[in-house]
């Protein structure tokens, strides 16, 4: 590949990374130590966090699998069929233990603007700028656990539009797992195809609506 390919490879990604979207999710948000920080990264590194981190780690096997599962299913429809089936009832049972597991799968999505590169969601609480904070995110409808540390870059206070929020948090993530980073771009990826869609529908109801007159 040329340099000039390879660099404008290089910023694609980038802007697929930092995409951002509005979006609901269901979030937690404490302050950290470095120290903890560490420790929870070693465990991460480790996949010794439960159920919560269980789906972005079955996602990054699915992804690093699909090429082969590919290959199977153009040799033997039925095996991959078979293949995708065990594959839909390990992510039903990780959903299960997740929501079991997790109390923030019990609460409310509340409105965020959220990128690979960071977050930024109304709280309760103010955090001083610079802050180190753990952002437990579970991505719907995918159930997809995420656990970053990212540290604060700005909070003022602002109300939510429903009043229950006195606070907008603004968090650049500095901890993350590349399989949990991927794992957030495909979420955006997914809800940004999500809204192409609905305005090309409604464009096209809308020309369906004048054509009728």
């Amino acid at each position: 590949m040329s340099e000039d390919k390879a660099t404008g490879a290089q910023m694609a990604e980038e802007r697929r990374r930092f995409f951002r979207i509005d979006d609901s999710v269901r979030i937690s948000l404490k302050r950290v130590g470095q120290e903890e920080v560490e420790q929870q990264l070693e465990r991460l590194d480790q996949q010794l966090l439960g159920s919560f981190s269980l789906m972005s780690s079955l996602a990054a096997e699915t992804q690093q699998t699909a090429a082969a599962l590919r290959r199977i299913e153009g040799r033997s429809p039925d095996v991959a069929q078979c293949i995708k089936a065990i594959d839909r009832k390990i992510e039903l049972l990780a959903k299960a233990l997740l929501y079991e597991e997790a109390d923030i799968g019990r609460h409310p999505a509340r409105p965020a603007n959220l990128s690979a590169g960071g977050i930024a969601v109304h709280t309760r609480e103010a955090f001083e700028k610079g802050a180190l904070v753990e952002i437990r995110m579970l991505l719907m409808p995918t159930f997809t656990g995420v656990l970053t540390f990212g540290h604060v870059v700005e909070c003022r206070a602002e109300a939510s539009e429903d009043g229950e929020f006195s606070h907008l948090l603004r968090i650049d993530f500095a901890h993350i797992r590349e399989q949990d980073r991927d794992a957030i771009i495909r979420h955006v990826l997914r809800k940004q195809a999500e809204w192409l869609r609905r305005k090309r529908h409604e464009k096209e109801r809308v020309g369906t609506d004048y054509g009728d007159e």
